[in-house]
């Protein structure tokens, strides 16, 4: 769920699954309540993956992309040129999702495979963005909820998280 926490501005979206479907829809509850509609079903995204136990989504700070994760499969969805779009963020196939950042209009992973030798930072805009940080435990016994990093790449990732 996010929200927009301006004065005087409602401002709600939630991500709920929908019954029967493998699919994920973004619901804006103000204009459901204006417009007495359930959902806008061309802001949806969909899954092949029937199992759910790992299927998680985020919505942007900006409302305006979601993305999907469930281990086998990473989509983000997206408004561009007054039509949503669905997109597979690729290079995050494989990896294991630990935790999802919304920063402006994009968002950042926590990922890795379960015996890597790094944890990595990547983006859901930038194929080639990537932060390693070295581990030398052993998996599930470190849990990162937030980093920063100084060095700062020319869309601004790493001024503040």
């Amino acid at each position: 769920m996010s929200y927009s926490d301006e004065p005087n501005h409602f401002d709600c979206k939630v991500a709920v699954h929908v019954k029967d479907e493998q699919s994920v829809a973004i619901i804006d509850l103000k204009e459901a309540l204006q417009n007495q509609e359930s959902y806008n079903k061309e802001r949806k995204i969909t899954y092949f993956n029937e199992d759910t136990t790992y299927l998680d989504v985020k919505i942007s700070e900006d409302f305006e992309s979601a993305v999907l994760v469930n281990q086998t499969e990473n989509y983000i969805l997206y408004f561009e040129d007054e039509e949503w779009h669905q997109n597979s963020l690729i290079w995050l196939n494989g990896k294991q999702i630990r935790s999802i950042t919304s920063y402006k209009e994009q968002f950042l992973f926590v990922c890795c495979k379960e015996y890597d030798r790094d944890i990595d930072i990547m983006s859901s805009h930038l194929s080639d963005f990537k932060i390693s940080i070295k581990r030398k435990i052993e998996p599930n016994t470190l849990r990162v909820f937030d980093f920063l990093q100084e060095l700062h790449h020319e869309n601004g990732i790493g001024e503040t998280m």
